[in-house]
Protein backbone atom coordinates (compact mmCIF):
# COMPACT_ATOMS: atom_id res chain seq x y z
CA UNK A 1 0.00 0.00 0.00
CA UNK A 2 3.07 1.93 1.10
CA UNK A 3 4.10 1.85 -3.05
CA UNK A 4 0.56 2.44 -4.63
CA UNK A 5 -0.20 5.84 -4.28
CA UNK A 6 3.52 7.32 -5.75
CA UNK A 7 2.83 4.77 -8.16
CA UNK A 8 -0.37 5.64 -9.28
CA UNK A 9 1.00 9.13 -9.40
CA UNK A 10 4.01 8.35 -11.52
CA UNK A 11 1.93 6.66 -14.03
CA UNK A 12 -1.43 9.09 -14.45
CA UNK A 13 1.49 11.83 -15.08
CA UNK A 14 3.17 10.30 -17.48
CA UNK A 15 0.03 9.66 -19.34
CA UNK A 16 -0.99 13.53 -18.63
CA UNK A 17 2.26 14.17 -20.68
CA UNK A 18 1.91 11.93 -23.42
CA UNK A 19 -1.51 13.93 -24.09
CA UNK A 20 0.16 17.65 -23.84
CA UNK A 21 -0.75 17.76 -20.35
CA UNK A 22 2.33 18.75 -17.82
CA UNK A 23 2.14 18.58 -13.96
CA UNK A 24 4.98 20.59 -12.43
CA UNK A 25 5.03 18.80 -8.95
CA UNK A 26 2.98 16.32 -6.59
CA UNK A 27 1.74 19.54 -4.74
CA UNK A 28 0.57 20.58 -8.03
CA UNK A 29 -1.00 17.97 -8.26
CA UNK A 30 -2.67 17.64 -4.63
CA UNK A 31 -3.86 21.31 -5.22
CA UNK A 32 -5.26 20.23 -8.54
CA UNK A 33 -8.25 18.69 -6.98
CA UNK A 34 -9.62 21.36 -5.76
CA UNK A 35 -9.88 23.43 -8.58
CA UNK A 36 -13.15 24.56 -9.90
CA UNK A 37 -12.15 26.86 -12.63
CA UNK A 38 -9.64 26.18 -15.78
CA UNK A 39 -9.08 29.69 -17.79
CA UNK A 40 -7.40 29.17 -21.12
CA UNK A 41 -5.78 31.34 -24.08
CA UNK A 42 -7.94 29.66 -26.32
CA UNK A 43 -5.72 30.92 -29.35
CA UNK A 44 -3.28 28.41 -30.89
CA UNK A 45 -4.71 26.07 -27.66
CA UNK A 46 -8.23 25.65 -28.14
CA UNK A 47 -8.05 26.03 -31.49
CA UNK A 48 -6.05 25.44 -34.56
CA UNK A 49 -4.60 29.10 -34.77
CA UNK A 50 -6.17 29.77 -38.22
CA UNK A 51 -9.34 32.31 -38.69
CA UNK A 52 -11.78 31.59 -41.29
CA UNK A 53 -14.88 33.09 -43.05
CA UNK A 54 -17.47 31.23 -41.18
CA UNK A 55 -20.73 32.96 -42.63
CA UNK A 56 -21.79 36.24 -44.68
CA UNK A 57 -24.60 38.40 -46.06
CA UNK A 58 -25.14 41.21 -48.25
CA UNK A 59 -27.19 43.96 -48.40
CA UNK A 60 -29.63 44.66 -51.30
CA UNK A 61 -28.31 48.20 -52.86
CA UNK A 62 -30.23 49.43 -56.07
CA UNK A 63 -27.05 50.88 -57.51
CA UNK A 64 -25.86 48.45 -60.19
CA UNK A 65 -22.27 49.53 -60.74
CA UNK A 66 -20.83 48.38 -57.74
CA UNK A 67 -18.46 46.05 -57.47
CA UNK A 68 -18.75 42.86 -56.07
CA UNK A 69 -18.20 43.36 -52.29
CA UNK A 70 -16.57 39.60 -51.29
CA UNK A 71 -13.90 40.87 -54.03
CA UNK A 72 -13.78 44.53 -52.88
CA UNK A 73 -13.20 43.57 -49.18
CA UNK A 74 -10.42 40.49 -50.39
CA UNK A 75 -8.50 43.53 -52.70
CA UNK A 76 -8.66 45.45 -49.29
CA UNK A 77 -7.38 42.40 -47.32
CA UNK A 78 -4.81 41.51 -49.30
CA UNK A 79 -1.81 43.94 -48.77
CA UNK A 80 -2.28 42.82 -44.94
CA UNK A 81 -0.79 39.96 -43.21
CA UNK A 82 -2.73 40.36 -40.06
CA UNK A 83 -4.75 36.80 -39.62
CA UNK A 84 -8.12 38.69 -39.97
CA UNK A 85 -6.76 40.22 -43.41
CA UNK A 86 -5.64 36.73 -44.16
CA UNK A 87 -8.57 34.96 -43.81
CA UNK A 88 -10.49 37.76 -45.67
CA UNK A 89 -8.32 37.76 -48.62
CA UNK A 90 -9.11 34.31 -49.99
CA UNK A 91 -12.81 34.90 -49.77
CA UNK A 92 -12.72 35.88 -53.73
CA UNK A 93 -10.18 35.80 -56.92
CA UNK A 94 -9.59 38.72 -58.64
CA UNK A 95 -9.04 42.14 -57.47
CA UNK A 96 -10.57 45.34 -57.40
CA UNK A 97 -8.01 48.09 -58.29
CA UNK A 98 -7.33 50.92 -55.18
CA UNK A 99 -5.80 54.08 -54.76
CA UNK A 100 -4.41 55.51 -51.20
CA UNK A 101 -4.78 51.95 -49.67
CA UNK A 102 -4.36 52.80 -45.80
CA UNK A 103 -5.05 51.12 -42.34
CA UNK A 104 -6.46 52.47 -38.90
CA UNK A 105 -5.70 51.09 -36.13
CA UNK A 106 -8.36 49.41 -34.23
CA UNK A 107 -10.51 50.09 -36.73
CA UNK A 108 -9.84 48.37 -40.33
CA UNK A 109 -8.74 49.10 -44.03
CA UNK A 110 -9.60 51.41 -46.53
CA UNK A 111 -8.93 53.20 -50.11
CA UNK A 112 -10.42 54.57 -52.68
CA UNK A 113 -11.61 52.84 -55.92
CA UNK A 114 -8.97 53.18 -58.49
CA UNK A 115 -9.30 53.01 -62.05
CA UNK A 116 -6.83 49.96 -63.27
CA UNK A 117 -4.91 47.60 -61.44
CA UNK A 118 -1.39 49.13 -61.38
CA UNK A 119 -2.55 51.32 -59.07
CA UNK A 120 -3.07 48.81 -56.17
CA UNK A 121 -1.06 49.11 -53.20
CA UNK A 122 1.90 46.81 -53.38
CA UNK A 123 2.58 45.15 -50.17
CA UNK A 124 5.87 47.45 -48.53
CA UNK A 125 3.85 49.05 -45.66
CA UNK A 126 5.47 50.50 -42.29
CA UNK A 127 5.04 47.63 -39.55
CA UNK A 128 1.90 48.36 -36.64
CA UNK A 129 2.79 45.67 -34.43
CA UNK A 130 4.91 42.77 -34.07
CA UNK A 131 2.38 40.53 -32.03
CA UNK A 132 0.66 39.56 -35.57
CA UNK A 133 2.93 39.79 -38.34
CA UNK A 134 6.97 38.68 -38.89
CA UNK A 135 7.17 41.70 -41.16
CA UNK A 136 6.71 44.87 -41.66
CA UNK A 137 2.93 45.02 -42.88
CA UNK A 138 -0.25 46.13 -42.28
CA UNK A 139 -3.49 45.01 -40.29
CA UNK A 140 -7.49 44.68 -40.55
CA UNK A 141 -9.65 45.35 -37.20
CA UNK A 142 -11.85 43.84 -35.20
CA UNK A 143 -12.15 44.76 -30.84
CA UNK A 144 -13.42 41.34 -30.22
CA UNK A 145 -11.26 38.85 -30.38
CA UNK A 146 -8.34 40.58 -31.63
CA UNK A 147 -7.68 44.04 -30.52
CA UNK A 148 -5.73 46.56 -32.56
CA UNK A 149 -3.46 49.37 -31.50
CA UNK A 150 -5.01 52.77 -31.45
CA UNK A 151 -3.19 55.21 -34.19
CA UNK A 152 -2.75 55.43 -38.05
CA UNK A 153 -0.43 53.42 -40.42
CA UNK A 154 -0.90 54.38 -43.79
CA UNK A 155 1.00 53.80 -47.42
CA UNK A 156 2.26 57.62 -47.35
CA UNK A 157 -0.55 58.53 -48.59
CA UNK A 158 -3.26 60.72 -48.29
CA UNK A 159 -5.96 59.76 -46.62
CA UNK A 160 -8.84 58.69 -48.78
CA UNK A 161 -11.69 60.31 -47.44
CA UNK A 162 -13.96 62.16 -50.26
CA UNK A 163 -13.76 65.95 -51.08
CA UNK A 164 -16.38 66.17 -52.89
CA UNK A 165 -18.93 64.62 -55.45
CA UNK A 166 -16.48 63.59 -58.18
CA UNK A 167 -14.05 62.21 -55.83
CA UNK A 168 -13.65 58.25 -56.06
CA UNK A 169 -15.55 56.04 -53.90
CA UNK A 170 -14.15 55.25 -50.39
CA UNK A 171 -14.26 51.55 -49.59
CA UNK A 172 -13.81 50.14 -46.19
CA UNK A 173 -13.35 46.89 -44.48
CA UNK A 174 -13.59 46.77 -40.53
CA UNK A 175 -15.43 46.79 -37.21
CA UNK A 176 -19.13 48.01 -37.21
CA UNK A 177 -18.21 50.37 -34.77
CA UNK A 178 -15.43 51.96 -37.32
CA UNK A 179 -18.30 52.05 -39.86
CA UNK A 180 -20.74 53.70 -37.81
CA UNK A 181 -18.47 56.35 -36.94
CA UNK A 182 -17.67 56.82 -41.18
CA UNK A 183 -21.28 57.62 -41.41
CA UNK A 184 -22.24 54.49 -42.54
CA UNK A 185 -25.59 52.99 -40.90
CA UNK A 186 -24.88 49.47 -39.05
CA UNK A 187 -28.82 48.96 -38.32
CA UNK A 188 -29.19 46.04 -40.57
CA UNK A 189 -26.29 44.26 -39.90
CA UNK A 190 -27.39 44.48 -36.14
CA UNK A 191 -29.09 40.53 -36.02
CA UNK A 192 -26.11 39.16 -37.78
CA UNK A 193 -23.76 40.63 -35.83
CA UNK A 194 -25.62 39.65 -32.55
CA UNK A 195 -25.53 35.39 -33.79
CA UNK A 196 -22.08 35.34 -34.63
CA UNK A 197 -20.50 37.29 -31.69
CA UNK A 198 -22.29 34.76 -29.45
CA UNK A 199 -20.55 32.01 -30.82
CA UNK A 200 -17.05 33.91 -30.56
CA UNK A 201 -16.47 35.10 -33.75
CA UNK A 202 -15.19 38.41 -35.15
CA UNK A 203 -17.59 40.86 -37.41
CA UNK A 204 -16.49 43.04 -40.19
CA UNK A 205 -18.35 44.77 -42.27
CA UNK A 206 -18.17 45.94 -45.54
CA UNK A 207 -18.81 49.54 -46.76
CA UNK A 208 -18.73 51.24 -49.73
CA UNK A 209 -19.08 55.33 -48.87
CA UNK A 210 -22.27 55.43 -46.52
CA UNK A 211 -23.07 52.18 -48.26
CA UNK A 212 -23.22 49.00 -46.03
CA UNK A 213 -23.05 45.95 -48.77
CA UNK A 214 -22.12 42.77 -46.41
CA UNK A 215 -20.77 41.59 -43.17
CA UNK A 216 -18.55 38.52 -42.09
CA UNK A 217 -18.21 36.45 -39.60
CA UNK A 218 -14.55 35.09 -38.96
CA UNK A 219 -13.92 32.18 -35.93
CA UNK A 220 -11.12 29.52 -35.29
CA UNK A 221 -11.62 26.46 -36.01
CA UNK A 222 -11.48 24.17 -32.22
CA UNK A 223 -8.89 21.17 -31.96
CA UNK A 224 -9.94 18.07 -31.99
CA UNK A 225 -9.84 16.22 -28.74
CA UNK A 226 -7.09 14.05 -28.49
CA UNK A 227 -7.22 10.82 -26.84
Amino acid sequence: MGLATPIAILAGTNVGSERGILIRNGAALEKSGRVTTVLFDKTGTLTEGTLNVVARHSFPTLKTRLPDWEKLAASLARPSRHPLSVAVAGLADGDVALLGWREVRGCGLEASLGTSDSSRPTSSFHSFDPRFSPAPTASLAHANPRPFPANVVSAGLASPSRQDSQSPPVARLGSLRWLRECGVPTDEAAAFADTWSQQAATVLGVALDSRLLGVLALREAVRSPRH
